[in-house]
């Protein structure tokens, strides 16, 4: 039997668990310059999903957020590729 691979989108923290940390959506996030708060998300997010028997994020969203239209544009860190790249790499190192 092949394994089974499962993978959840969490953005912003672990919603579907009962007492786990929710964050603000990414877009906020980059909005504080902090780095280190998007570690944290990082940080947060993965062990609460992988409490959950899941070991696999749709997360962070590194896509640039320059369509004003996208229905999901809170999902990105924002328009500026550098800016992007920081908050994203954090995000994974959390």
């Amino acid at each position: 039997h092949p394994p089974v691979i499962a993978g959840i989108d969490s953005v912003h923290g672990a919603n579907y668990i009962k007492g786990a940390a929710i964050f603000p959506q990414p877009i906020n996030i980059a909005s504080t310059w902090e780095k280190s708060y998007a570690r944290s998300a990082g940080m947060f997010g993965a062990k609460e999903t992988i409490a959950a028997g899941i070991n696999w994020l749709f997360s962070p969203i590194v896509g640039l957020g320059i369509e004003p239209l996208w229905a999901r544009m809170y999902e990105t860190f924002g328009e500026d590729p550098h800016l992007v790249g920081i908050f994203a790499s954090e995000m994974v190192k959390g």
